[in-house]
């Protein structure tokens, strides 16, 4: 492998992609009918195997050509974008594992070294039918009696309801307390986890088996655990499932790093002015709150989670600490909660970074700060020998689309600042540009005119190549 030489690359930080849905059900099946492809970027002609493999290593900007040595991917889990993997017993279809097998097979065959299986656990993993509405008792006084009546809706595949009143965010009308006192998923209704467990052991194995290195299993995409629910995702506490420990299991038992299992966090707020940055509850800059509150959760008895007191309520721009600031309102009904098992911490941590500022300079200050604030936050926490993972990073999208430009990315010219020049001033690149990947984002479905698919990302993203 040779160093590209342009001083826009991020070398020695790796390059990965990050695919949208595999449509792994039709691996062998054509990609698609008339002009209407499954996977953009390629005619309905060919397989959506032909397609992929066209995708990796043949045509302008293919993937392997721009130095991707990594692929992230979602799967959905019940036929929601062409991915079935369970039969009506629950168990794990034999062709979905082949198909599955096939494509880590070509991904290696290709030179792709690692991948990042990601289940998608929202409602698109299933159609619509399947999201089901119930009316349940939640938010329990000191008695055991509910205090609330409320109508959510489930999943089969979540342990927790989403709330119709609020976009089918995560239930979070008990505060803070809804870890504890919030609706459970009826069990008529959830699969249970041994379904999940199982599953992800089968694709661990395939990986195994056509020689892929899983080196970061972000298997619970974007938490924010401020909707302490989420904690279910790591530990379920009606039913008593430590889910992470089982997953580092089955990690071990396939050969696997078991510290390199944990849920994604969130990305940061977008402060005003972009060089803006502060303090948060947790002692870490509020940049990271989302990976402070998510390395708390895992941490167990040990830490709290949840929405912080001294906070403004939740937000898309940076909270800063103030002890004189009133309890948030999701902080009315109960103290921060902990989860009751402990874990040890991961070896690595995913936090994406998607924010761009309409101003060059702004992308780049932003950047600078932000990452040298994922630096301080490994340095506090004593994990500065983690492996570091921005599992969506900006696509470098098509004009008129929108900011994110080639020079909104990259901007290292005459002094002006892009998210990559941003990233390669800061103390994260300075201490641990080695031991970090960036994953540009890649939508693959057909109809995202925004992004091409092959993306071009070299330059900027690029950094090694075949």
């Amino acid at each position: 492998m040779g160093l590209v030489g342009s001083s826009k690359g991020i070398s020695p930080t790796l390059t990965e992609i990050n695919l949208s849905a595999v449509p792994i059900a039709l691996y062998y099946s054509l990609n698609g009918s008339g002009s209407t492809p499954i996977v953009d970027g390629c005619p309905t002609t060919i397989t959506v195997r032909q397609c992929f493999q066209q995708l990796l290593s043949t045509g302008t900007n293919n993937w392997r050509g721009q130095g991707v040595t990594g692929v992230r991917f979602f799967f959905t889990l019940a036929g929601g974008y062409y991915s079935t993997p369970f039969d009506s017993a629950g168990n794990v279809q034999t062709a979905w594992t082949q198909n599955l097998y096939q494509f880590f097979a070509d991904l290696r065959s290709y030179g792709i070294q690692r991948v990042t299986p990601t289940p998608v656990f929202d409602t698109w993993s299933g159609p619509p039918s399947m999201l089901q509405t119930r009316t349940m008792n939640t938010c329990f006084d000191m008695y055991g009696v509910p205090t609330k009546t409320l109508t959510l809706s489930f999943v089969p595949w979540l342990p927790y309801g989403l709330d119709p009143l609020d976009s089918y965010y995560p239930d979070r009308t008990c505060g803070n307390g809804t870890y504890r006192d919030g609706a459970q998923t009826p069990s008529d209704i959830f699969w249970g986890w041994s379904r999940f467990v199982n599953l992800m052991n089968t694709v661990m194995a395939q990986a195994h088996t056509a020689t892929l290195i899983i080196n970061a299993l972000d298997y619970y995409q974007e938490s924010n655990m401020q909707f302490t629910v989420e904690g279910r995702m790591i530990y379920d506490n009606y039913r008593s499932v430590d889910v992470l420990q089982s997953l580092r299991d089955r990690m071990t038992a396939n050969g696997f790093d078991s510290g390199r299992v944990a849920p994604s966090a969130n990305g940061p707020p977008k402060p005003s002015p972009a060089s803006g940055h502060c303090g948060s509850w947790y002692g870490d800059s509020a940049l990271v709150l989302n990976l402070s509150e998510l390395v708390g959760a895992i941490a167990g008895p040990l830490s709290k989670f949840g929405a912080p007191p001294g906070h403004p309520d939740m937000g898309g721009e940076l909270s800063c600490y103030n002890p004189n600031y009133p309890n948030n309102d999701a902080d009315t009904s109960g103290t921060m909660p902990s989860l009751p098992v402990w874990h040890s911490p991961p070896t690595f941590i995913d936090m994406h970074s998607q924010k761009t500022y309409l101003g060059l300079n702004d992308t780049g200050d932003f950047a600078k700060t932000f990452y040298s604030d994922i630096w301080a936050f490994l340095v506090a926490r004593g994990l500065s020998g983690n492996y570091v993972v921005f599992g969506e990073t900006n696509p470098v999208s098509r004009p008129g689309c929108d900011e994110y430009t080639v020079q909104q990315a990259d901007a290292a010219m005459n002094g002006v600042q892009g998210s990559i020049n941003g990233y390669k001033n800061s103390l994260l690149y300075a201490n641990h540009a080695s031991s970090v990947v960036m994953r540009p984002w890649q939508r693959t479905e057909y109809g995202y005119t925004c992004t091409p698919n092959p993306n071009m990302i070299n330059p900027p993203f690029n950094s090694f190549l075949p």
